[in-house]
């Protein structure tokens, strides 16, 4: 969405999703259809990719689709049918960095594709996954980031929308959909900590997890999406460090305590989180340190700490990269390719 929403009136985004969160998409004014994984339809990965490649080429036709771009860091054997299929189109691949060490990647598959953008990193300095040794070729852009700071509301508009009163302190406690790691323990022993030194916690529903039942006397339970935008009434954010929610905070200047989600298949998130505390911009709560909860609240809500998280915070000049991966991905559409008959390499218009 940060990419699409920067491109020119000349392209037309048309999203494809495997998300639950296809409605947020549709809120923000995308056209976008929604197809369920295999698990969660109970099928096979074979059958479901057999399945996949036909709706994809349905909707390139559709559609009168120029270019393809696959945000996520797998291409599974679907796309890859509709790629060797339809060579004509433009293929971009939106690939993050952080690889932990266990997976892998064939070396090949990036020359699979005419363009691979891979957004910026804060904690690159540690990437030490198989990504950061297949550069060559790749577009390298800033952080990409849906809402840019002057997009924000107004403390007392974001208070209002959050529930809280803009005089006061305000946490936002958003640790992911939890679907996948287990932060039941240290999550209550967090918001406990806050209230226990009076601030004002919102505790930020998923829009893709289960509804809890599990309220906390004395918090604001709220589904609201995206959270930057309302970042000028949030004195401290408790977060995840996925890609989106870690550098939302660390380039909006946001104080904040960094859980970071360790199931198997992501990122290294653990990695981004002690390299925030390590920059002073940060710190790092793992989901088993229960008993460092009250510790932490209590160090990240010291004016020590918060002087000097706003005086590093302060010295980071941010650029969006959103805006650099639409220009190259416009400039890939609207290209003459050499690769091809000239009949089918001028782009519609």
């Amino acid at each position: 969405m940060a990419i699409a929403e920067r491109m020119s009136p000349d392209m037309e985004p048309v999203f494809l999703t495997m998300s639950a969160g296809s409605s947020i998409i549709e809120a923000r004014g995308h056209p976008v259809d929604y197809i369920p994984s295999a698990p969660k339809i109970g099928v096979t990965d074979d059958s479901w990719n057999e399945v996949f490649a036909q709706e994809l080429l349905a909707a390139v036709e559709a559609f009168a689709i120029n270019s393809v771009v696959f945000d996520s860091n797998h291409p599974f054997p679907g796309l890859l049918k509709v790629l060797a299929a339809r060579p004509d189109l433009n293929w971009v691949w939106i690939r993050r960095g952080m690889w932990a060490s266990r997976h892998d990647l064939d070396p090949s598959m990036q020359h699979r594709f005419d363009m691979v953008i891979e957004p910026g990193e804060f904690a690159a300095d540690e990437d030490h996954g198989i990504t950061a040794q297949l550069r060559a070729g790749v577009i390298g852009v800033s952080p990409i980031l849906l809402i840019d700071n002057d997009d924000r509301l107004s403390r007392a508009e974001a208070a209002s929308a959050l529930g809280v009163d803009p005089a006061g302190l305000v946490a936002v406690v958003q640790l992911g959909s939890e679907r996948n790691f287990d932060v039941s323990r240290l999550r209550p022993a967090i918001i406990n900590g806050l209230l226990k030194h009076g601030v004002q916690v919102v505790d930020a529903i998923n829009p893709l997890a289960a509804k809890r039942e599990d309220h906390i006397a004395g918090t604001v339970q709220k589904a609201i999406y995206p959270i930057a935008r309302h970042f000028n009434a949030v004195d401290l954010m408790i977060t995840n460090a996925g890609y989106n929610s870690f550098h939302e905070a660390v380039y909006g200047g946001i104080p904040a305590i960094f859980v970071p989600n360790e199931a198997p298949e992501m990122d290294e998130q653990a990695i981004r989180a002690a390299y925030a505390q390590s920059a002073g911009l940060g710190l790092c709560l793992r989901a088993g340190d229960v008993e460092r909860a009250h510790e932490a609240v209590e160090l990240a809500l010291s004016e020590d700490f918060l002087a000097q998280q706003r005086m590093r915070a302060g010295r980071i000049v941010f650029a969006n990269g959103a805006r650099e991966a639409a220009r190259a991905i416009e400039e890939l559409a609207f290209s003459v390719r050499t690769d091809r008959a000239l009949g089918g390499a001028i782009a519609r218009v």
